[in-house]
C-alpha cells in the first residue's frame, strides 16, 4: 500500500552572512531555500516531543541564524523499513546537495561556509503524528588564509550559483534503502569511473579547504595544480611552474610572479611531504599569502575550464611546447 510522506528538513549553514535588509526567503535550488526570519512550520519546532528530540538549543539555534530548508511530500510503501529507509536518504541527500551548492560558491569567491547536522520531520497523517531523522556531514571548510570570520553572500553571489546549478536525484526508486553519501569515495581517482583532471584538481581542492593547516592547505593545492598540468613524473614543479606562467601571465612581470609562485610552493612542498622541518613559522615564510594566491588561482582555472584540461595527454603537451617556443625573437 502506498502513502503520502509528508517532510521538513532543515540544516543551519554555519558561518554565513546574508546582506542587511535581506529577509526574504532566497530559493538556492528547486525545493531548498534559506532565509534569516521564515523557518517553516515554525509552530512545529516548538512541539514538546520535537523540543525534547532535537533539543531546545538546536530550535534556538534554527531560530537566531539562518537556515537552510525544504518543505515538500513524497509517496512511499507503508512500511516501517521502507519509511525509516526513505527518511534516511532524504536527509542525506539535502545535507550532501547543499554542501554542493556551497563548493559551487567558492568558484564566485573564497568563503568558510559549511552544514553539518540535518533534522527531517516526517508524517504520513498530515502532522498529526510525525517521526524525525537526524544526519549530519564531517567536513568543515575554511578559508584559504584560516581567518576566522563570517562570509557575506550577496543576491548576487547566490542567484549566480543557483541559475547553473543542477541537484543530483534522489533515487529512481524512493522505496529502496540505498548507501547514500555515508563512506568516502576514491571514484576520483580511477579512470573506470570517469576520472578527469578537472575532477581530481576540485577534489583536491576540497581537501584543502577542509584543512585548518595551512602547510597542508599548501600541499592540496599544489595537488591540485599537478592534476591539471602534468603528465608524468619528471621535473614535475618546473613543469607547472613554466606552465601555469605561461598560460596565466600576461606580461613579463606577471609571468615571472607566477612562476615564483609555483617554484615557492613546491619548495614547502617537498619539505613537508619528505618529513623535514622547517625554519621560521607560518608568517615568517608567508604561508597564508600563498595560500590565498594558490587558492585564487585554482579557482580561476576551474572556472575558466579549459579546453587544454580534457585534452589528451599528447595533446596537452604539444600545446605547452608550442606556448613556450612559438612567436620567439631570435637572440643576435
Amino acid at each position: 500500500m502506498s502513502n503520502k510522506m509528508e517532510y521538513v528538513f532543515i540544516t543551519c549553514p554555519h558561518n554565513i552572512e546574508l546582506p542587511e535588509g535581506v529577509n526574504e526567503e532566497i530559493t538556492l535550488f528547486e525545493d531548498v531555500k534559506i532565509s534569516k526570519d521564515n523557518l517553516p512550520l515554525e509552530d512545529l519546532l516548538h512541539d514538546p516531543e520535537v523540543m525534547n528530540y532535537i533539543g531546545s538549543h538546536t530550535v534556538q539555534t534554527f531560530e537566531k541564524n539562518i537556515c537552510a530548508y525544504a518543505v515538500n511530500e513524497i509517496v512511499i510503501d507503508e512500511l516501517p523499513a521502507i519509511e525509516r529507509g526513505v527518511a534516511r536518504l532524504l536527509t542525506l541527500h539535502y545535507l550532501r546537495q547543499i554542501q554542493y551548492f556551497t563548493h559551487e560558491l567558492w568558484k564566485v569567491k573564497d568563503h568558510n561556509i559549511y552544514v553539518r547536522d540535518g533534522f527531517l520531520l516526517y508524517s504520513l497523517d498530515g502532522f498529526h503524528k510525525f517521526k524525525f531523522y537526524k544526519s549530519s556531514l564531517a567536513e568543515v571548510y575554511s578559508y584559504a588564509d584560516n581567518r576566522k570570520e563570517t562570509s557575506l553572500m550577496t543576491l548576487d553571489d547566490m542567484n549566480r550559483v543557483s541559475l547553473g546549478f543542477k541537484p543530483g536525484e534522489i533515487s529512481e526508486d524512493n522505496n529502496i534503502e540505498v548507501s547514500y553519501g555515508t563512506s568516502a569515495k576514491s571514484h576520483y581517482f580511477f579512470k573506470a569511473t570517469g576520472s578527469t583532471r578537472m575532477t581530481r584538481a576540485a577534489y583536491f581542492v576540497n581537501q584543502a579547504r577542509s584543512c585548518d593547516i595551512m602547510l597542508t592547505k599548501i600541499l592540496h593545492y599544489s595537488n591540485a595544480l599537478e592534476c591539471l598540468f602534468t603528465i608524468g613524473h619528471a621535473e614535475i614543479s618546473h613543469k607547472i611552474s613554466e606552465r601555469v606562467a605561461l598560460m596565466l601571465g600576461s606580461t613579463e612581470q606577471a609571468r615571472i610572479d607566477l612562476y615564483n609562485l609555483v617554484k615557492n610552493t613546491y619548495k614547502h612542498r617537498s619539505t613537508l611531504v619528505h618529513g623535514q622541518h622547517f625554519k621560521g613559522t607560518e608568517e615568517t615564510l608567508n604561508l597564508a599569502a600563498i595560500s590565498v594566491q594558490l587558492d585564487s588561482l585554482l579557482r580561476h582555472l576551474i572556472q575558466i575550464d579549459d579546453p587544454i584540461f580534457h585534452a589528451s595527454d599528447k595533446e596537452m603537451e604539444e600545446y605547452f611546447t608550442n606556448l613556450l617556443l612559438k612567436d620567439r625573437v631570435p637572440i643576435a
